[in-house]
Order: C-alpha cells, then structure tokens, then sequence
C-alpha cells in the first residue's frame, strides 16, 4: 500500500487544520450564547503570548443602566494555564451587590480589586458590577468604568488567549453549560452496559465462518466437535498440516441466545513456556491465524465458554505458495505468513532474483522490466532480528511493509516504470538479524 511518510502527513494535517480553528468555533459559539441571554458580546482582543508574559486589555464600559453588569472572559486551548486580574474601575463590585442604604459618598472608599484568579480548563472569568441602590440607580460614575481594565499572565508555553467581554444585566449561562467539554468536577456515574448482547447460535457463526473462508480461497475446511469443563476451559491437541491455517474456537449460548461466552484461546508447543499464537479479544468467538511448513503437532487451550457447553473449532487451511527448497522450513513459514495475512498473489514460478543481508540498512537495486510487476517478500533468518521494514521505490512511487509480529515476514508489490529501475531499502535491527529477501514476477503488466 502507498503511504504518506510521518512527516509529509503531519505537514499536510497541520495545512488543512490549523490549530486555533477550535478556539475560534469556541469563541463564535460563547458570543452567540451570550448574544441570545440579552447581552452585548464583542470579542475586544487576540492576544499570542509567550510564557511569562503579560498584556493588559481595557474593558469598554459603558455607562447607563440598562447593563449594570460587565462580564471578562479570557479563553484559551483546553490544555492552556494562565491568569486574569482586574485593575482600575472605581466603585466596581464583583460579585453584584445591593444596597438598601443611602447611596455612597464620593470621599468614601472603593472595592478593592479582585485578586488574579488562574485558569481552568482554558478559561477565566470575571464579572463586574456597579453597586446599585435600592431605588435602581447605578452608584459608580461612567467615567470610573471606563478605566477599568484586565491583566492577564500566561503560565504556559506560547499560545492565543481571546479576551470576549459581554455588558448585560441578568445572569449568563456558565462556560461549563456552553463549551461542555471544558466542565470540571465529578460527572455522574452511569451504568449504560445494558443487556447482554444475543448471540447467534453457534451453527449460524459457523456458517458465516465458513463462508468468510470460502471466499478467501480456502482449500480445506473442517471442524471438531469439543466441550468445555464446568469452569468453561478446555484444552486439545490438534495435528496441524503443512499451510496456513484459520482456527476458530467457538461455544455455544443459552437457548435464549444469551450468556457469558468470551473465549480466549492460544496455540502452545507441547510442554513449551509460551504460546505461538494467542487471541485474549473482547469478542465471543476467538480466531487464530498461523502457518506452518510442515506438518506441526500443537496444543490448542481454551476459556470463557460459560460452564460445561459445547465447543466447535473450526480450521480453515490454505496451501503453501511455491518456495525454492533451499529455504529453511521457518523462512517457509514467514514467507507464507507474510503473503497470507496481506492477501498477496502466490508466486506460481521460482523467484527472478533473491538476496540475503545482515542487520542494519541496506540499499538493493531490483532488476525489473519496464511496465512488469512484481512481488518482493522478505522474512528474517535469524532470531536476533528484532524489527524488519521493507521498502520498494519504483518511478517515484514508495511501497513498504514492516516484519513486526510473528512470523516476521513482509511483502509487498509494485510495477516497474519505463526506465525499469527500482530499488528496495531493507532495515534490520538486531545483534546480527540475517535476512532473505526474494522477488517474483508477478502474471500482468503494469499500465
């Protein structure tokens, strides 16, 4: 398959997506919220600051009193940390205050300013209030709120901090109502696992089973009638035949198609410390996949079929693909493994070229013919390899795969361009890591 390289693809994101575009929906989404409760909302400054770095923003106060109230919101990224403090606006209240009293003299003192009050969740908010007496009338003069003004401190690395301000009179709706993913606190626990989920009676799983194999041009198909003890374990030894095999470990239900069934299951050398092949998935039915190139004898263990129930494994095998046999009976079984699980064609000739190498990178040019294509595999020889890539560059055109899990083998194909060069790039990691790679001419033509 064709892919974009890790970097190319990261540049591509970061062109299509730049990273304020959430913030700026933030912004529209709180302006409009306010907008609808009746206040006045404006976005009053951008602001990108670097870490420790401070901006005051004047807050645009007016006079009246049809909005008493001027709320601050400072919004940044989720992840952003920074602070907001208040400074100036004579006989400003926060939170709002009623008096009942006569109104305040002009000699008698002001509130004290708010102190900074840091982020959370990428937001800070203040509201400011002029007191109001009991008659209605806002107490502080215009000019007071006019000089009032915000600072805010970033406590982060460099980022955008939108400073929005909204005059009103009745309360808000909280960020945490508008932007629910910035809501702090305990959320309540709800159980919403349900019902059990039906599970299809095993003939019908089986049916589909084989069908599924059918169609992935198995050559051979049985099953094998079993049960499980009370605790819903069992175990099997099975003779497995030269190929690549589909084992299926199924159990039945409850009459009602209902049940505990989560079967986990693992294929072991008899008297071997650890598994060849294991399934431990959340999914009724466990499935294992291998390939062996010569008749293999192995034990096949089993849990979670519910208590005593009946069990099918089910074995789907396909055959081998034509190998020189001068290839060692593990390589065999990567090279099979490898054009099984990507549902590569099977070569019908002896390979046109073939190479071996140890760890480390190293550059092997590929002799094709214009407009041919072709199969390139790779398996690793030797158990020191850790982790195998192989990559094919034809015509400007890069193909890879990568050798991880066993039986670590890689294969890919490509068509030659018509200056028939191309060259394959094989990275090895390991103490020696040998390796063999061999290619085949594949029946069409490339375009």
């Amino acid at each position: 398959m064709k892919r974009l390289g890790f970097a190319a693809a990261l540049a591509l994101l970061s062109f299509v997506a730049p990273a304020r575009a959430d913030l700026a929906d933030d912004v529209e989404t709180v302006l409009e919220r306010y907008r609808r409760s009746g206040a006045q909302a404006l976005r009053a400054d951008s602001l990108f600051l670097a870490n420790g770095a401070t901006r005051a923003v004047s807050l645009p106060l007016a006079s009246g009193e049809e909005f008493p109230c001027v709320t601050v919101l400072a919004l940044g990224v989720r992840t952003a940390s920074f602070s907001l403090d208040v400074q100036g606006g004579s006989r400003l209240a926060t939170p709002p205050v009623e008096e009942d009293g006569p109104e305040p003299g002009d000699d008698e003192p002001d509130h004290a300013a708010p102190t900074a009050k840091q982020s959370k969740a990428g937001f800070v908010e203040r509201t400011l209030c002029r007191a109001v007496s009991a008659r209605g009338a806002a107490t502080a003069r215009p000019e007071d709120g006019a000089r009032a003004s915000v600072v805010i401190t970033q406590a982060s690395p460099r980022g955008t901090i939108e400073v929005l301000v909204a005059r009103h009179a009745g309360a808000l709706p909280s960020i945490d109502e508008i932007l629910l993913e910035r809501a702090l606190g305990v959320l309540e626990q709800v159980d919403d696992r349900g019902a059990p989920l039906w599970l299809a009676p095993i003939a019908e799983r089986l049916e589909r089973a084989t069908q599924s194999a059918r169609r992935d041009g198995a050559d051979q198909i049985g099953m094998v009638p079993a049960r499980s003890s009370p605790e819903g374990t069992g175990a099997l030894v099975l003779q497995l035949a030269e190929g690549c095999h589909r084992i299926g470990v199924l159990a039945d239900a409850d009459a009602d198609g209902l049940g505990s069934v989560d079967i986990d299951a693992e294929l072991r050398v008899p008297n071997a410390a650890h598994p060849v092949r294991f399934d431990r998935s959340h999914a009724p039915d466990a499935r294992l996949d291998l390939c062996v190139s010569e008749s293999r004898r192995l034990e096949l263990r089993w849990l979670g079929a519910g208590g005593p129930r009946p069990v099918t494994l089910f074995d789907a095998r396909w055959n081998l693909p034509l190998i020189p046999v001068d290839w060692s009976l593990d390589e065999r079984a990567a090279l099979a493994g490898a054009l099984h699980k990507r549902r590569a064609p099977h070569p019908t000739t002896f390979p046109t070229a073939e190479w071996t190498g140890l760890a480390g990178a190293t550059h092997v040019p590929m002799p094709t013919e214009p407009g041919a294509c072709y199969l390139a595999a790779l398996v690793l020889a030797d158990a020191d390899a850790s982790v195998s890539r192989l990559t094919v560059s034809s015509e400007g055109d890069t193909y890879h795969d990568e050798a991880v899990d066993e039986p670590r083998g890689a294969a890919v194909t490509f068509c030659a361009g018509s200056d028939s060069r191309a060259r394959a790039l094989v990275e090895v990691r390991g103490r020696v890591g040998a390796w063999r790679m061999a290619m085949w001419r594949l029946g069409g033509s490339g375009p």
